[in-house]
């Protein structure tokens, strides 16, 4: 008799809909629990996240109390974790231990129980995970057969667990069977026990099944499959049927420890899930290793990177992450246990990578995340006297930026990059305006491009056309006829961003990327020096003609932060030995609330403008944004008047039913013609300034 440890894992980012997430209650979470809880041979593995605990706490306390009454009877064994889902391999050794800690705790104050055992995030594995999560309490860990194989296992010793060890701690292992996650829910039952009397034939002791609680009703077309089809049912049947006839019993890990020994020792690799694997790595790669599997088949060698590498695809990405570890390390030198909080709830995985679900590419996933490091720094910041300025390598990458903060807000220049501001943070309402994406070619572009599918939008009614199965997310077919024209920037969408460029560039130009820059000053490097409270940046850069210097300009940028209000005054001087006609612009790329909400405007010359549309107008002094999600009214003042070029800046991105189109952000590029001798000085100020719409 084999013994099945069946277990599903259910969780949601941090920021998600409240109505996505009432839907996959409905759909899935409840009906699951709802109809296997009247089966008590059926006995299962659960693992929730705290995100989720807290919604259900807030929203639905029901499937609470159903996971309580699963527990308390012996049915259900819950699993421990990182309480907001981080991927524990990337955040401080002692951030891990406290969300596993907060995540036990819970589990013992509310449903009675000590968990042994512990749900790893996407299964990302490093081998001094095992320290952490050993020295927390836990006896096991659930990662995929794969990370066996990738260390040189065969699959037919992956049905037991198995013992590891590091720095004197050890901790049982269990592998995940792939080929069950891929029969469960999608395929008939019939296959399932086929494949389960197999695995009993051939004397194996055990098979794990673990995987998302979503796949059973939220998933596109899971919810008509698994209970109007009755798949749930017939599965349900078929395993007591199996039961029945002593070829299988349900069991839990727990049990499976007590009655029998691990297998052996292993020791294995840094690794998580195929897929994720090859989501982290540069897009032309992932082209690349898809070719090459074609031709040689599925390999556990033939791999991608590691799951840390979406910090260096992604530098949006890479840079709330070193922002987190910066707020963490400032945590652990005030021990403020209100903003230890705030910090862990940042380090929910969901907007820090991207593959099949949106994740980074879902501003409102990315604000949820920012929303809880400003609240981090707000708390920490609360007895700062007066503003400061420190000179840091903050995001790790070998050149130092000027971090400006004080009790009201924070902000992050980069002199290596243009000059840029690349961070902007207001506590009062807890928005970065520098929460923006870049658009960059992904993999899965290229199927647009190719137009390879002409498969309509997925609908559940239409998902699949016979009784044999319905396609997971990673099999499904999918829309690839782009709804917008796939443009990609040269450089990141920050702001402060200076612009030398040809007067015969137009919008259409400019939207594209491909406005023809002369200058090299967009992301080149600023010298720095800072005056009394003047932080000054310079640069004398080229201006280029068909790659040839035809002159040079020394440009100065004065910035000055006044409670969370910036001023920034440009002197540009020809020192060249020809005159200049060439149009001269400062880009900015801002994230307001009505981005996610709707609950606001964009005014220019006192008239409100349809932020949905591309624009050109002459003639500009202001620019001013009236943003009701977060409570302030925003002003760009020009101390010149301008030309501008305006358009929403939109990504194409990957998701579960196909592609996405996204409002990252509203790109601005005020400019003026510049016509000016040898020697000659051009002057021009920027002010960006805050208040409240409402005062309460």
């Amino acid at each position: 008799m084999i013994r099945f440890i069946f277990g599903i894992h259910n969780h949601q980012p941090l920021g998600n809909l409240d109505w996505v997430i009432k839907r996959a209650t409905e759909k899935c979470y409840i009906p699951f629990l709802e109809k296997v809880r009247n089966f008590p041979f059926f006995k299962f593995v659960i693992h929730i996240s705290g995100v989720l605990i807290e919604w259900f706490e807030k929203n639905n306390p029901y499937y609470l109390e159903l996971i309580k009454k699963c527990v308390q009877s012996g049915q259900a064994e819950i699993l421990s974790g990182g309480y907001y889902e981080p991927v524990l391999s990337s955040i401080p050794k002692r951030d891990r231990r406290k969300q596993i800690s907060l995540l036990t705790q819970y589990i013992k104050n509310q449903f009675g129980f000590k968990p042994s055992g512990i749900w790893l995030t996407e299964r990302v594995w490093e081998p001094d995970l095992l320290e952490d999560i050993a020295r927390s309490g836990i006896k096991y860990v659930v990662v995929d057969d794969r990370h066996f194989t990738v260390s040189g296992f065969d699959y037919s010793q992956l049905h037991s667990y198995y013992i590891s060890e590091f720095n004197e701690q050890r901790i049982s292992i269990f592998p995940i069977d792939t080929k069950l996650r891929y029969l469960i829910p999608f395929r008939q039952p019939k296959e399932i026990e086929e494949y389960i009397k197999k695995l009993d034939e051939e004397g194996h002791q055990m098979v794990i099944y673990i995987d998302d609680g979503e796949k059973f009703g939220e998933w596109p077309g899971t919810n008509k499959w698994v209970y109007k089809d009755g798949w749930l049912d017939q599965f349900i049947q078929t395993m007591g049927k199996l039961n029945d006839n002593k070829i299988l019993q349900f069991s839990t890990f727990s049990e499976i420890i007590k009655d029998y020994p691990p297998k052996g020792i292993v020791y294995l690799s840094n690794a998580s899930y195929m897929e994720m694997e090859e989501w982290a790595l540069p897009a032309r790669k992932i082209i690349e290793i898809e070719s090459l599997k074609k031709k040689t088949g599925d390999s556990p060698f033939i791999r991608g990177g590691h799951w840390k590498n979406f910090f260096t695809k992604y530098s949006e990405s890479n840079r709330m992450h070193k922002f987190m570890l910066l707020m963490s390390s400032l945590v652990k030198k005030q021990k403020n246990k209100k903003a230890e909080k705030m910090l862990l709830s940042s380090q929910c995985n969901d907007a820090y990578w991207h593959g099949v679900f949106g994740g980074l590419y879902l501003p409102h996933l990315r604000h949820a995340t920012w929303k809880q490091l400003s609240k981090t720094l707000k708390i920490l910041s609360d007895g700062m006297e007066k503003k400061e300025n420190d000179i840091l390598d903050f995001d790790y990458d070998g050149k130092d930026e000027i971090w400006i903060h004080s009790k009201l807000f924070s902000s992050i220049l980069k002199p290596s990059l243009g000059g840029q501001l690349i961070q902007h943070i207001l506590f009062k309402s807890g928005n970065n305006y520098q929460n923006t994406l870049m658009r960059r070619f992904e993999s899965y572009h290229q199927k647009i491009i190719d137009n390879v599918s002409k498969t309509s939008i997925i609908d559940e009614s239409s998902i699949y056309n016979n009784h044999e199965g319905v396609p997971s997310i990673h099999t499904i077919g999918k829309n690839y006829s782009a709804p917008i024209e796939l443009f990609y920037d040269w450089y990141e969408r920050n702001s402060f961003i200076d612009h030398f460029f040809s007067k015969q560039a137009t919008l259409d130009d400019y939207e594209q990327c491909d406005f023809q820059e002369m200058g090299d000053f967009v992301n080149n490097e600023y010298q720095v020096e800072q005056v009394d409270d003047t932080i000054v940046l310079t640069r004398n850069g080229g201006i280029y003609e068909s790659n040839s210097l035809i002159s040079t300009i020394y440009l100065t940028k004065l910035y000055s932060f006044n409670e969370g209000n910036i001023k920034c005054n440009y002197i540009i001087t020809n020192t060249g030995r020809q005159p200049i006609n060439i149009r001269f612009g400062i880009e900015f790329n801002l994230f307001f609330g009505f981005l996610l909400s709707g609950n606001g405007r964009v005014e220019i010359k006192e008239k409100s403008i349809d932020i949905s549309k591309k624009l050109f107008i002459e003639d500009v002094d202001a620019i001013v944004a009236i943003d009701e999600k977060f409570n302030q009214h925003f002003e760009l003042l020009l101390s010149k008047n301008c030309n501008l070029f305006y358009f929403p800046l939109q990504t194409i991105s990957q998701s579960e039913k196909g592609f996405d189109t996204t409002n990252q952000c509203l790109s601005f590029l005020p400019f003026w013609n510049l016509k000016f001798s040898p020697g000659e000085i051009y002057e021009v100020g920027v002010q960006w300034k805050f208040k409240k719409i409402f005062h309460n």
